[in-house]
């Protein structure tokens, strides 16, 4: 079991870069090249109940061992981090059922277009 603060450390210094500060995931679109974005592979929200709901814990701890093939996620043990700092990542992984992006962005007004 991790510890959510120490994870949340970890998190600022070595994954907000690509999945975002509230793990909200990579900026532009995975769809085409037409559109801006900050990587060729863009990162998932991981703060997501899709995301959250599906993935156990062992499977995001798995992903922090060995990394993602053809992604720029690799190894966290080849980082250099420990197996205590990748249980504290998954864990504030995990506290983020606890703040989703939905209560977060309570008071953001939204417009939609349907069609």
């Amino acid at each position: 079991v991790g510890d959510v603060l120490k994870g949340a450390k970890l998190f600022a210094q070595h994954c907000t870069v690509c999945h975002g500060e509230k793990g909200e995931g990579g900026h532009g679109t995975g769809v085409t090249f037409s559109r801006r974005r900050d990587l060729p592979i863009l990162a998932p929200g991981l703060n997501n109940a899709g995301f959250l709901a599906s993935a156990t814990d062992h499977t995001i701890k798995l992903i922090l061992e060995n990394g993602r093939l053809g992604t720029p996620m690799v190894s966290f043990l080849d980082r250099g981090l420990s197996d205590g700092d990748l249980n504290n990542l998954v864990a504030f992984v995990r506290d983020f059922e606890n703040n989703p992006l939905e209560k977060l962005n309570e008071d953001v007004e939204e417009n939609v277009l349907l069609i």
